[in-house]
């Protein structure tokens, strides 16, 4: 054993012996998120990098087919096989010999039948006829592609024309999944399920044909198997299985992690296009992952501690190629790039981290240091901390991004909204934990219910007037609906037991204004609170022009059967 360990050893280290002296440094991240506090551990060297760099570069050049390009980080005991290569090459000067390929046992180095899985003939994918198809990739592109810029439009077109979806599964899962989205969108009865008529079906053929698990992890993703899976997101969010979209995450960060895409530097030698389709890929699942765990009070699968991939290039999509290869990734100066709302939306992503890990974490880790703080002065930093962060991120806008009610319809007056929609989410969701119960005093000195109210109603006259203006459906809205018209129903209800001066009547007005937004994506968008407030109402008895009765009811359905009746107060 220790003879076949020795030759194993030696094999390995003439074909490892040139990287440290070939792998070249890195550049910086062209984009950083900034971080809301500082940190207690100073960030990896420039070697360390390197050494990882190494590592994968050492992988590609071994006789492991099977780990030829995947990733291994600081602590794996890869890297522990590359020290001890090292101390070997400084013990003899780099004098190393190669492995003799007789001295490879080859029930250890090679793949076997059986590690592939058992062998089938996958059923063949059913796409829509090609007048559908058309029809539905060109309204993925008018409803999805302008908020979550997965894809790069030139590429996907010139694929699909060269009918790539035919002879490559995994682009043909990207396609079906484009597909399903896009269906929420089209009066074409075709998208419908088999034998029904109901809207809400639209889609469904076309995603259930999709295999998320493949049957064997041997061979290294592809990034039309990483697309898969933010598309899969996106279209789950809306379905009675919202659930299922959360669960989906995280093998797709799994997946992408495999091959290090969360690391810096991950496009040293692969195409340019390819590397951007690559992050924008793996930080739309960051972002999903984020803001989904956050809906749900669930941990998140990614720690942006353990990624320091760049976020994507600012250049739309028909820069990506030019004429001049000069100019190539290059964003005109005169024309604002559509990517600039993403790269904000990511940053606000990142302060909803930064809550999750403090004030909604179960074991909080304390980012200011060793402290004699109480919990309540420790909350108020975390708070304080947090509202700068949304403030300087408001303000951080540019002009073409900042919310204007006058602004003739166009990409970024829809992103705008999507962009105040989140601010206004964000601030409910770092005040909301704060909000006293019946009885209790406030944990902070800040007047939580009083914020989130405002941030409430400011969010739902915004969204509210934006629908009215445009008649445009935006499903990424439903969420910030529905907490906007939850937070007004707590504030009113509160208001009422409090016996503080209240208008009922105007408080319904809001909250009304909200089942309305939400009654626009009916026919179309089931969601997690389908049919969240079917019915609220505010009834009040007046003797003598003085209120001395007030009744609300809300009515809640939490899926398709059950109903919850959140409350009934009287006050007499």
């Amino acid at each position: 054993m220790l003879l076949d360990l020795a030759l194993y050893s030696r094999g390995l280290e003439k074909e490892l012996a040139s990287l440290r002296s070939t792998a070249s440094l890195r550049g910086e991240p062209a984009v950083a998120l900034s971080s809301l506090v500082a940190s207690d551990e100073d960030p990896p060297s420039r070697s360390q990098i390197d050494l990882d760099e190494a590592m994968a570069d050492r992988l590609h050049g071994l006789s492991f087919s099977h780990y030829q390009g995947r990733h291994f980080g600081q602590s794996s005991h890869f890297m522990l096989l590359q020290s001890a290569l090292d101390a070997r090459d400084d013990l003899n000067g780099g004098q190393t010999e190669k492995i003799s390929v007789d001295s490879k046992r080859s029930e250890f180095w090679d793949l076997k039948p059986w590690h592939a899985g058992l062998e089938y003939e996958p059923i063949p994918y059913e796409y829509p006829p090609d007048d559908l198809l058309e029809s539905l990739v060109a309204l993925y592109w008018e409803h999805f592609h302008d908020f979550y810029p997965l894809l790069h439009k030139p590429t996907f077109k010139e694929s699909l024309a060269a009918k790539l979806h035919l002879y490559d599964r995994t682009f043909g899962s990207t396609v079906l999944a484009v597909c399903a989205l896009a269906s929420r969108h089209s009066d074409d009865p075709r998208v419908l399920y088999h034998n029904t008529t109901s809207k809400h079906s639209a889609g469904w053929k076309y995603f259930n044909q999709i295999e998320f698990v493949p049957k064997s992890f041997v061979d290294s993703p592809t990034v039309y198997s990483l697309q898969v899976y933010p598309l899969a997101v996106t279209f789950m969010h809306a379905t009675h299985q919202a659930e299922t979209a959360w669960v989906l995450i995280g093998p797709g960060i799994r997946l992408a992690q495999t091959i290090g895409v969360h690391r810096s530097g991950f496009g040293k030698g692969r195409d340019r296009k390819e590397v951007e389709l690559w992050k924008r890929a793996y930080w739309q699942l960051i972002l999903f992952d984020t803001a989904t765990s956050m809906g749900l009070g669930r941990p998140r699968s990614s720690n942006t501690n353990d990624m320091d991939l760049e976020l994507p290039t600012m250049c739309d999509d028909e820069y990506w190629e030019t004429p001049n290869p000069d100019d190539t990734f290059k964003q005109p100066e005169a024309t604002p790039s559509k990517l600039t709302f993403w790269i904000h939306y990511m940053k606000l992503m990142e302060i909803i981290g930064f809550a999750q890990r403090s004030i909604y974490a179960a074991r909080r880790l304390d980012p200011w240091g060793p402290t004699t703080l109480s919990a309540a002065e420790w909350n108020q930093k975390a708070v304080m901390a947090l509202d700068s962060a949304l403030n300087k991120w408001i303000d951080a806008l540019p002009d073409f991004l900042k919310y204007d009610p006058h602004r003739q319809e166009s990409v970024f007056a829809h992103q705008s909204v999507m962009l105040y929609a989140g601010f206004y989410w964000a601030q409910m969701s770092v005040h909301r934990p704060f909000i006293p119960r019946p009885g209790q005093k406030s944990i902070l000195t800040f007047p939580s219910l009083a914020i989130c109210a405002n941030a409430a109603r400011a969010c739902v006259h915004l969204l509210d007037g934006h629908h009215r203006r445009y008649k445009i459906r935006l499903a990424h809205l439903m969420p910030p609906i529905f907490s906007c018209a939850v937070v007004l129903l707590i504030n009113l209800w509160r208001g009422i037991q409090s016996k503080i001066s209240l208008n009922a009547t105007k408080e319904m007005n809001d909250i009304q204004k909200c089942l309305d937004m939400l009654a626009l994506y009916e026919d179309r968008y089931v969601e997690f609170f389908q049919g969240s407030m079917s019915e609220a109402e505010v009834y009040e008895k007046v003797r003598d022009g003085r209120s001395i009765s007030v009744r609300v009811v809300v009515y809640t359905n939490f899926g398709p059967t059950v109903t919850v009746m959140l409350g009934t107060f009287y006050f007499l």
